[in-house]
C-alpha cells in the first residue's frame, strides 16, 4: 500500500486560554460567534484536585452556574419548574454608594441564605425590609376560604408561593470579595471554654407568681408600655469600657474582641434556619475590637412572625395582618408583660418587693427603671472573645441555701390562630386543659422564633425563661391584648427536647462569621444580609 493511500487525521485548531475556562475574548471561532461566552455560565466537568467535590455546581439542589433563573439571564426565558432552588453560598461582596442612602424596596434572596456587603461607614440602606403582598377577606383579614380538605391548598394541589423579601437590594456595583458555602459554616466546630458576667447594670425586681391568678377564662388585661429601645453595641458606654480595658490583653495574645447584643447574636447564630430578611452591620474599629450592630428599627430587633404561614400576609402598611405589624405588635406586647411580670398591682396579695441595685447604674435610661443588663463574655479557646449585652427582666428569690434564678420573659399572641398558624382551635379553649399542643403549634409555625428565644437566655446565663400567652381582645385591633396563661421553661431543656437543636453548631456558624469578619481592613464596615 503506497503511502499516498493511507488515511490521514489532522489536528484540529486548539484554542487555549491559560487564564481560565473557555475561549479568550479575542478569539473568533466562525461557528459559535453568536454565543456569548460568560464566566459565570463556564465550569470544569470535575474537579480531580479536590476529593471531597461533589459536583455542586450541577446538583439542582443548589445554585447552578448554569441555571437559567439567575439575576442577569434573559427575562424571556423560563423553566417549566419555576421552584427556587435553596442558596448554598454566603457572598462577600464590597459596596459602594452615597453615605446616609435610606431604605427602599428589598428583593427575595431565598430561604437560608445571606449575603455580607462590606459598605462605609455611615452608609444606609439601599433596600428595606418590606410586609409580604397578599389579599385580606374575612375574618382576621386573610384568605382561608380558598383552602381545601387536606388545609393550605388552593385549586388544582397547588399552594400559593410565599414570597418574604430581602431587607436589602444586593447593587451591582458591589464588589464581590469572596464566597462561603453553608457547608463550610457547617464544617467549623467551635465552643466557648468558658463564660463569666463582666458587669451588671440596672435594677432587678422581683419575679410575681401570675401563673397562679391567670388563667384563659379570667384573663387579665395587659396595660400598655413605651418600648425602651437601646442603642447599638458600638455606642453602648459599658461595652467600650469593656474594650479599653481588655484591648491590650487581647492584643497581646493575637485575639479579638466581639461585641453585640443579644438579639444581634442569636441571629447570626441562626442565620442559616431564618427565613425572613434581616440586616446586621460591622464595624471593625481594629484588629482585636470588632461590633455587631443592628439598625434602629431593623428585623433583628423584632421577634420573626409566621415563619411557615401557608398564605401570603398582605403588605397594605395600615393593615393588623401584615407581617411588619403583627413583629411590631408582638415586640409591644412582649414589653408589656415584662413589665407586668414584676408590677406588684398585677395581683392580689403580691410578694414583698425587694429590688436589687447592680452594680451599675443602668447605661441608658434613669436609675428608678426596672431593668437590668448583663455584660457577659464568652471565650472561645483561641483567644476569641465574643462580649454580649443580655438583657434580664426579673429574678426569683432562692430557697433555702441555693442560689437566686434569673427570670427572662417573652410572649406569645393569638391574632387568628385559624388563618396564621393553621390550627382549628381558640387558645382558650386550649390553654385550659392542653398548653402543650399550643405550645407545639407555635413552636412549628415559628421554629425560629423559639430558637433565638432560648439562645437569647442561654447567652444571659437565665435559668427560666417565663413563656405568656396572650390574645388580642378584638381580632382587628392590635392595641388591646389579654394575658391568659404564663408557664415557665428552662432554656437548656427547650434547647435540647423541644427544638432538638445542640448549641456547639450554634457557635460554630457565629464563629465561621467571626473568621470571614477578622479579614476586613481595620476601620472598615461592612453589612450582613441574607
Amino acid at each position: 500500500m503506497s503511502q499516498s493511500s493511507l488515511p490521514s487525521f489532522t489536528l484540529p485548531a486548539i484554542l487555549d486560554n491559560p487564564a481560565g475556562w473557555g475561549p479568550q475574548p479575542q478569539s473568533n471561532v466562525p461557528t459559535f460567534t453568536h454565543i456569548d461566552y460568560k464566566g459565570e455560565r463556564l465550569g470544569m466537568i470535575s474537579d480531580w484536585t479536590n476529593p471531597k467535590a461533589k459536583s455542586q455546581r450541577m446538583n439542582a439542589s443548589g445554585v447552578s452556574m448554569f441555571d437559567p433563573r439567575r439575576e442577569d439571564e434573559e427575562a424571556s426565558f423560563n423553566l417549566v419548574d419555576t421552584m427556587r432552588a435553596k442558596p448554598t453560598r454566603v457572598r462577600f461582596a464590597q459596596r459602594f454608594g452615597a453615605a446616609g442612602r435610606g431604605r427602599g424596596g428589598g428583593a427575595a434572596r431565598g430561604r437560608g441564605a445571606y449575603v455580607t456587603s462590606f459598605q462605609r461607614q455611615g452608609q444606609g440602606r439601599s433596600g428595606a425590609s418590606g410586609a409580604n403582598a397578599g389579599r385580606t377577606s374575612g375574618r382576621g383579614g386573610l384568605v382561608a376560604a380558598s383552602r381545601n380538605a387536606r388545609g393550605g391548598y388552593r385549586s388544582g394541589g397547588y399552594r400559593e408561593e410565599v414570597v418574604k423579601e430581602a431587607s436589602v437590594r444586593v447593587q451591582p456595583t458591589w464588589g464581590l470579595v469572596t464566597e462561603i458555602d453553608f457547608n463550610q459554616l457547617q464544617s467549623v466546630s467551635s465552643m466557648p471554654a468558658s463564660s463569666e458576667t463582666l458587669y451588671d447594670a440596672g435594677v432587678l425586681m422581683r419575679y410575681q407568681d401570675l401563673e397562679r391568678v391567670v388563667r384563659p377564662r379570667s384573663a387579665k388585661p395587659i396595660p400598655p408600655v413605651p418600648i425602651v429601645s437601646y442603642p447599638p453595641a458600638s455606642a453602648d458606654p459599658v461595652l467600650q469600657r469593656i474594650a479599653t480595658e481588655n484591648n491590650a490583653a487581647v492584643a497581646s495574645k493575637n485575639g479579638v474582641q466581639i461585641f453585640a447584643a443579644e438579639a444581634v447574636l442569636s441571629m447570626l447564630m441562626v442565620a442559616p434556619l431564618t427565613t425572613y430578611g434581616w440586616e446586621v452591620l460591622v464595624r471593625k474599629v481594629s484588629d482585636v475590637e470588632i461590633y455587631f450592630d443592628s439598625r434602629p428599627g431593623s428585623r433583628v430587633d423584632q421577634p420573626p412572625v409566621c415563619e411557615n404561614n401557608l398564605e401570603q400576609l398582605p403588605t397594605d402598611a395600615d393593615s393588623p395582618f401584615s407581617a411588619a405589624n403583627l413583629a411590631s405588635e408582638l415586640e409591644r406586647v412582649q414589653h408589656a408583660v415584662a413589665s407586668l411580670v414584676t408590677s406588684t398591682s398585677a395581683i392580689p396579695n403580691p410578694a414583698p418587693t425587694a429590688a436589687i441595685n447592680l452594680e451599675l447604674q443602668h447605661p441608658f435610661v434613669e436609675s428608678e427603671a426596672k431593668s437590668a443588663l448583663l455584660y457577659r463574655r464568652w471565650s472561645y479557646p483561641d483567644n476569641v472573645d465574643v462580649i454580649v449585652r443580655a438583657g434580664i427582666d426579673a429574678y426569683i428569690p432562692a430557697e433555702g441555701e441555693g442560689d437566686s434564678k434569673y427570670v427572662v420573659s417573652r410572649a406569645q399572641i393569638e391574632v387568628d390562630s385559624k388563618t396564621l398558624t393553621g390550627t382549628s382551635f381558640d387558645w382558650r379553649d386550649k390553654l385550659e386543659t392542653q398548653p402543650t399542643a399550643v405550645f407545639v403549634s407555635e413552636l412549628k409555625a415559628n421554629p425560629t422564633r423559639f430558637l433565638r428565644m432560648a439562645i437569647e437566655a442561654y447567652l444571659a446565663d437565665a435559668d427560666v425563661i417565663k413563656l405568656s400567652y396572650a390574645s388580642r381582645t378584638s381580632v382587628r385591633d392590635n392595641s388591646k391584648h389579654s394575658l391568659l396563661l404564663t408557664t415557665t421553661l428552662d432554656p437548656r431543656d427547650m434547647l435540647a427536647r423541644s427544638l432538638k437543636q445542640q448549641i456547639r453548631p450554634l457557635f460554630s456558624t457565629l464563629r465561621a462569621i467571626i473568621n470571614a469578619v477578622r479579614s476586613l481592613v481595620s476601620t472598615q464596615s461592612c453589612s450582613i444580609v441574607p
